[in-house]
């Protein structure tokens, strides 16, 4: 089990293509601050299970962890949570974000 980051930098586009998702990104906000199993979330969501597990591709890029597993009646439940508290897309992928935000900055300076 690993500590949560404060923030993890998205280092290429399939990265950001699965969490561009909004059902995706509404289960890392779920992580984000507790555990939960596939089946708490479709609980939660009120969605099948089988839409929460794959929409845990996330794990394969490193948005979500298994940090626990219990069994349970003979199944082995997996707890997720989120990776890092906030996501922040590279240079690489994004050349202009440095400017984009400055462009932003500079804008509500200007009306205030």
């Amino acid at each position: 089990m690993s500590s949560q980051k404060s923030y993890m930098i998205i280092e290429d586009l399939q990265q950001l293509k699965a969490v561009s998702d909004p059902f995706r990104t509404k289960i890392i906000s779920l992580l984000l601050e507790q555990s939960y199993t596939g089946q708490n979330l479709s609980e939660i969501l009120e969605v099948p299970r089988s839409k929460v597990h794959y929409a845990f591709e996330l794990e394969k890029h490193q948005f979500v962890e298994i940090i626990r597993t219990e069994e349970k009646g003979g199944v082995l439940q997996k707890y997720y949570k989120a990776t890092a508290k906030g996501y922040i897309p590279s240079e690489k992928i994004l050349p202009y974000i440095d400017d984009v935000g400055n462009y932003y900055k500079e804008l509500i300076t200007c009306t205030n």
